[in-house]
């Protein structure tokens, strides 16, 4: 039953998608950028509201700090003036969650279709609507072959994407650290702070470490999606350089 439900779900809306894609340019790489964006395009509010959800979360760390100081010696006590100040500014703690388990099931669901069924022929997949058809060629852009390893061009493009993005999702962390560079910092935000940096460099090698063990269709996806979120991290950014965060007033 469970087969069923995510074959029906995910698997074949998904596979559908990438045949209407490739079917215009019969290049299978530029079909799984135009399903990526549509992807990204879909979950748009959803990453919209992440991005300002931390922003909000980060706007209240002073704020958070000052209730674990006055509060260190009565945990359950900070639970609840920490639960009274995301009431009363009206943040959602967990907002930023949804999205990222949202895409878990779509990822699984990309490999899936990418690694057992493209290039094999599935026509009791296909929707009514959908043109037939026979061969899908595993090659993107004439040289990249989609359903092995690449080592010399997709890894490292993911690598340089995704430490872009890293440094642009710190932002509003390297604006909290400066208005408290006057400061004395405390033990937990300087060691916060090392371990941002440290995420700077480790997140975009271990990327590139394991983009080498996947399907280079798995790992185009990795970098389509990289680059549509530097746009919308850019975009919400540019459009909305400051957050307001609800009070009691209005």
């Amino acid at each position: 039953m469970l087969g069923v439900f995510w074959l029906q779900v995910f698997i074949r809306p998904i596979y559908n998608l990438l045949v209407l894609a490739y079917l215009p340019f019969k290049d299978l790489g530029v079909a799984i950028i135009l399903v990526t964006f549509l992807i990204r395009l879909l979950l748009f509010p959803l990453f919209s509201k992440q991005i300002r959800s931390q922003k909000e979360m980060s706007e209240l760390q002073k704020d958070l700090q000052k209730i674990k100081e006055r509060f260190k010696d009565d945990p359950k006590k900070i639970q609840e003036e920490t639960l009274k100040l995301y009431q009363s500014r009206g943040v959602n703690p967990l907002g930023g969650c949804l999205p990222t388990l949202i895409q878990i099931p779509i990822f699984i669901a990309l490999y899936q279709v990418f690694r057992f069924y493209l290039g094999v022929d599935h026509v009791d997949l296909l929707y009514s609507f959908v043109p037939q058809i026979k061969n899908i060629t595993l090659v993107a852009f004439g040289f990249i072959h989609l359903d092995k390893p690449d080592f010399y061009i997709l890894p490292y493009l993911v690598g340089i994407t995704q430490y872009f993005l890293s440094k642009l999702m710190g932002r509003q962390q390297q604006v909290q650290a400066k208005k408290k560079s006057k400061d004395k910092q405390t033990a937990i935000e300087e060691q916060m702070q090392m371990m941002n940096r440290s995420m700077l460099y480790f997140m975009p090698l271990f990327l590139v470490v394991i983009s080498f063990s996947l399907p280079a269709a798995v790992v185009l996806y990795f970098l389509t999606s990289n680059l549509f979120s530097l746009l919308q991290y850019y975009f919400f950014y540019k459009k909305t350089p400051a957050v307001k965060i609800k009070t009691k007033n209005g």
